[in-house]
Parts: C-alpha cells; sequence; structure tokens
C-alpha cells in the first residue's frame, strides 16, 4: 500500500520537479562552494585525502537532510494538520504505517533527485569520487535510507508542532547542529577526547557510510553503520506511527 502513496507522490513531483529540485539544493550548494571550494583550500585533512572531495561527500547527504525536512517538511504541516488528507487515505484503507512510508518513499526520492544534481555540479566543480558497482549501490541506498529518516523525523514534528513557527524552530533546533557535528566538514581526531559525541548524531553514521562509498573504501565497518541507520530508520518509523495515531486519530 506505500508503494501506491509513492507512486501518487511520484506523480505529483512530475509536475513541478524544478520548484522542489531547485530551491532545496541551494543551501547545500552554496555550502558546497563557500566551505569545500573556497575555504578548502586552507583546510588541511591528517589523511592524504583532497578536501573538497571530502566535504562534498558529507554535504551530499546534508542535500537529503535538508530536503526532508525544511523543503519538503512543511507540505506534511499542511497536510496532515491544516487538510488532513489522511482521513480520505484512512478510508480508503491505508494503514498509518502505509502513509508515513509512502510519504517517506516518496520525498526521499525527491531528495534523491536533488542529490543527484548536486553530485553532477560537484564533479564539475572538481570533487574526484571513487566508487565502485558496490561503493554505488551501498551509497544510494544510504542515501536513501537517510531521506526516509528525516522526513519521518519532520513528520513527527509536523503532528506534534501546532503552528508553522513551532515546526520551524524543532527543525533548527535538531538539523542545524546535526549539520555541522557530524564528521561533515572535519574528521573526528580534531574533537580530542569528545570525537565519541559523534556517535549521538544519526547523521554521523550516514555521512561516513556514503563517505566510504564515495572514497572506494567500503568495509565490514560501512555495513555495521549501515545496519545501524536500519535500525533508525525502524524506531523513528515506530516513533512517527505512534505519535500520528495519537495526536491525530485517537
Amino acid at each position: 500500500m506505500g508503494l501506491l502513496l509513492w507512486k501518487r507522490e511520484m506523480a505529483v513531483f512530475r509536475k513541478n520537479a524544478p520548484g522542489i529540485v531547485l530551491p532545496g539544493i541551494m543551501l547545500p550548494l552554496i555550502i558546497l562552494v563557500a566551505v569545500g571550494k573556497i575555504m578548502g583550500k586552507s583546510i588541511t585533512l591528517t589523511a592524504e585525502t583532497d578536501y573538497f572531495t571530502f566535504a562534498a561527500s558529507g554535504i551530499l547527504v546534508i542535500t537529503m537532510m535538508t530536503m526532508c525536512t525544511f523543503v519538503t517538511g512543511f507540505d506534511h504541516l499542511t497536510d496532515f494538520r491544516q487538510i488532513k488528507n489522511f482521513e480520505e487515505l484512512l478510508a480508503a484503507p491505508f494503514r498509518v504505517r502505509d502513509i508515513i512510508l509512502g510519504k517517506s518513499m516518496g520525498t526521499a526520492t525527491k531528495a534523491l533527485t536533488g542529490g543527484a544534481v548536486l553530485f553532477v555540479i560537484s564533479l564539475l566543480l572538481g570533487a574526484e569520487y571513487h566508487f565502485s558497482v558496490l561503493g554505488a549501490v551501498v551509497g544510494i541506498v544510504s542515501l536513501f535510507l537517510a531521506g526516509m529518516f528525516f522526513c519521518m523525523f519532520s513528520i513527527v514534528c509536523a503532528v506534534v508542532a501546532p503552528n508553522h513557527d513551532a515546526f520551524s524552530g524543532m527543525l533548527n533546533l535538531v538539523v542545524m547542529p546535526l549539520m555541522f557535528f557530524s564528521e561533515t566538514f572535519f574528521q573526528r581526531t580534531i574533537l580530542g577526547g569528545y570525537a565519541w559525541l559523534l556517535h549521538l548524531s544519526p547523521l554521523y553514521y550516514m555521512v561516513n557510510i556514503f563517505r566510504d562509498c564515495a572514497f572506494g573504501a567500503v568495509s565490514r565497518n560501512t555495513f555495521l553503520f549501515l545496519l545501524v541507520v536500519l535500525l533508525l530508520d525502524a524506531v523513528m518509523l515506530a516513533l512517527a506511527t505512534a505519535v500520528f495515531k495519537k495526536n491525530l486519530i485517537d
């Protein structure tokens, strides 16, 4: 049933793809140029790694996060809190879990489109990726799972937020710190004894999976992190389902 909602989301997306993708990649694109290309000239990594490629791989994951929260998240607030179109879906009948999965898969697919555009731009700007076939598959899967996680998170925020201001505040409270403290722009060694704090960030696992794939360094640790992301998605799905039922149905 979730696939039916995904198909509906894609039908709507095709009608206004540029209007969703272009605004969605503007912030990551600015960060890519400002941090990766300009500021990156004065940054040296501990390993023999090109900083621009290092930053670009993290920014591609950030694109999934921002597009699934700030860009498309307000649609959830409108659909669930104002229009309440979920009532028609429940009468179809769709289960709450189907609605959340369908919305999340649709939003993650939209974000992947934006990520693909930014990926091409990063190549044109000089990023040097080393994807193997396995790495490309794992990388795409990890981005999709990242998109689903943050979409479900935005659904939770949309369901509990009383208005747009509260919704925006909740997203900023979580998304902005994650953006800068998940080994996206610096290596964990810079934190010294506080590096363990990175493991509290869901984005940290997502960034490192994709970065391993981008640098052709897929290892056992990559798949362990992928398992962590799968578990995080399962927990977020359960949370979103429970919050949705409690606040909009019961």
